[in-house]
């Protein structure tokens, strides 16, 4: 059971399908133009698409590359008229576009810019060739706990620096933690956060599996869930699967909210303890949301022999390296089929999506 409503897929309830697929390369040719709406191989004359990286409800997210220049980014296709499905699906992207260009953090990928056409609206993103951990944990069955220290503390840094800005992620699992050329993280697929405004949120949203208990209380929130999402990415990543399983979605609430899981007995004693630290069905004692904040978590034993100042600074070489054997390399990707995108060739919805 995977049910998501990730940043390619539906934003308000939960969907069985993996957020992220990626797919190959296609031969770039550009195709017929019509006066009706005709698919096309490139975005705005600038960008040849080169590949699809992920589909949802709300539109497409593809490898492209701007044809002056040749530098190639991951742009976000979002159809203008699938949004308007959803009230909640039209505020998010306006608020995902606002923290992408809040957010500038070297474990959370790079914002670019934006543009609409007729049909679309655009969000260039920066291209991490590594793949998704999820990917490579799948091929791996699980990760040392050195290699997942490794991962772990930069999603710890980045969500403590998101934190600060008042944004709550709401959606961390290995599909939107992507690795570059070097092996370091990039968190990515920010269709779920939101910045909280010193407020509290009810929207229930998320991965199932992953999902915090006060998410499923529908009392309200804030980012309280992301510690405990947090413990459960580093079970799933030390174990390959995530604690809570169940047969119906149902059974999977009532055991969440009793916090009942069996603890990996290969996990080491600092492993554990952390673990168990942060599934606390109560956020008032779950570590992180007890006034340390990420301090807390960062300081925690498991990490002590984590030089985090050198992992910030990039400086540490990383224990797992994905293969890129050069700027085609698309291996690291699943393989699905190609689709062209389609454009009205008359603008819709310009007064809705004005200043985008």
């Amino acid at each position: 059971m995977n049910p998501n409503c990730s940043e390619y897929d539906k934003v308000d309830e939960a969907s069985t399908s993996k957020s992220v697929s990626m797919l190959p390369k296609c031969n770039g040719h550009r195709l017929q133009e019509s006066n009706d709406s005709s698919p096309s191989m490139f975005i705005d004359e600038r960008f040849r698409i080169i590949s699809t990286l992920g589909k949802g409800n709300y539109g497409t997210v593809v490898l492209a590359e701007e044809k002056e220049t040749k530098k190639r980014y991951a742009i976000k296709i979002i159809k203008k008229r699938h949004l308007m499905l959803s009230s909640l699906g039209f505020k998010q992207v306006f608020s995902e576009k606002k923290i992408l260009k809040m957010a500038k953090f070297p474990f959370i990928v790079d914002f670019y810019g934006s543009f609409k056409s007729n049909s679309n609206l655009f969000l260039m993103l920066e291209f991490v060739q590594g793949g998704d951990l999820f990917t490579h944990l799948r091929k791996m069955n699980r990760f040392s706990e050195n290699v997942a220290k490794f991962f772990a503390i930069q999603i710890v840094l980045a969500l403590e620096y998101l934190h600060k800005l008042d944004i709550i992620y709401r959606d961390l699992k290995p599909e939107n933690i992507l690795l570059d050329q070097h092996g370091y993280c990039k968190l990515a697929d920010f269709g779920m956060s939101k910045q909280l405004n010193n407020q509290r949120t009810y929207t229930i949203c998320g991965t199932w599996e992953y999902i915090a208990p006060e998410i499923i209380k529908n009392r309200g929130y804030g980012t309280s869930i992301d510690w405990w999402m947090f413990g459960i990415l580093l079970y799933d990543l030390c174990n390959g699967r995530t604690p809570f399983k169940a047969a119906s979605l149902n059974e999977l609430q009532q055991i969440i909210l009793k916090g009942k899981y069996r603890m990996c007995r290969k996990f080491s004693a600092p492993l554990k303890n952390l673990i168990r630290q942060l599934l606390k069905t109560d956020c008032r004692k779950r570590i992180g949301c007890r006034g340390g904040g990420a301090r807390e978590i960062k300081s925690h034993a498991w990490f002590n022999c984590i030089n985090q100042r050198a992992i910030l600074q990039r400086r540490i070489t990383s224990p797992f390296l994905p293969i890129i054997k050069d700027r085609d390399d698309m291996n690291n990707f699943d393989n699905y089929e190609e689709t062209a995108i389609s454009e009205s060739p008359e603008v819709e919805l310009e007064n809705i999506f004005h200043g985008f």
